[in-house]
């Protein structure tokens, strides 16, 4: 199956073998004001394992190309960069969809690149944690909120859902939304399906879908340790939206895992739409499975 985002077009710096043992994925768009840091919390990770940087930068219109040249240029045994020559996103392509499917590596840890890490150790507690039981899909932690917004209303939603109770299965209330931040995790390469990571495309938030996607066919550990900073800024891809948007995108995101997850965190999903049922939403629900999942 082939993808809209192949890299064509876009300017690849660095080696382009990504078979080592961990990849760290890093998508960023006008983050000069924090890919510096993101970048550094990595490259300060101490592992016994050799692992690799991949920095996807959907055509940054700041100074974020001109910051990601000069670490790659000094980290080049490490760095590869993907730099777009026309932003994926406003075509409607899923940056992170689409790289996942071309990375070869055993595990794979996500970073946007205004959040950061706070553990050099980071890395090398999850890949142990994934090396040491191959049912583990998702390995994730708890997270320190950065916010510099003045308005703490969604910050407070945030700290409520990592608060909440999750003793029941982890995996099936993935079905129901997400509790799982990107900058926590590292996750077992090959577990999802291309079939499903082609039909993303521009659904937001797609850090759930990939989650939900790997909950699928695995379980989540979690552990009690803040080993990453997540920040709420006003040119946030997802916090700066407002709460109708926010919940608009949610519940098209929800239809993709109801109609494109067959397992039991799919039937979650379907469970979670049952009071939204209309004809129209049950029209959606049959064009994802005819055009996508057939």
């Amino acid at each position: 199956m082939k993808f809209k985002l192949d890299f064509e077009n876009a300017e690849t710096i660095g080696d382009l073998n990504t078979n080592v043992r961990l990849c760290v994925l890093v998508n960023t768009f006008n983050h000069e004001k924090f890919i510096e840091k993101c970048l550094l919390s990595i490259i300060e990770q101490k592992t016994d394992f050799p692992f690799k940087i991949i920095v996807h930068d959907d055509n940054s219109t700041d100074g974020t190309k001109s910051i990601l040249l000069a670490f790659q240029k000094k980290y080049p045994e490490i760095i590869l960069l993907i730099l777009e020559e026309e932003n994926q996103w406003q075509l409607g392509n899923s940056n992170l969809a689409a790289v996942l499917t071309w990375i070869e590596s055993d595990f794979i840890a996500l970073c946007e690149g205004d959040d950061y890490w706070n553990s050099p150790d980071k890395l090398s507690i999850q890949e142990k944690i994934l090396s040491r039981d191959s049912r583990i899909s998702i390995s994730h932690h708890s997270v320190e909120i950065e916010n510099e917004l003045s308005d703490d209303a969604y910050a407070q939603n945030l700290r409520k859902v990592f608060e909440a109770d999750k003793s029941d299965t982890p995996e099936l209330m993935l079905g129901r939304g997400n509790f799982i931040m990107t900058c926590s995790v590292v996750f077992r390469n090959r577990v999802i399906q291309h079939n499903f990571l082609a039909g993303i495309h521009s659904l937001l938030p797609v850090d759930w879908l990939i989650f939900a996607a790997l909950a699928e066919g695995g379980k989540i550990d979690f552990f009690d340790k803040k080993l990453a900073t997540y920040r709420i800024h006003a040119d946030s891809a997802w916090s700066s939206r407002s709460e109708d948007v926010r919940l608009k995108r949610y519940r098209q995101t929800n239809w993709y895992l109801a109609g494109g997850l067959k397992g039991e965190v799919g039937e979650e999903a379907r469970k979670a739409l049952t009071n939204q049922i209309t004809p129209q939403s049950v029209s959606i629900l049959r064009y994802v499975w005819r055009r996508v999942f057939k």
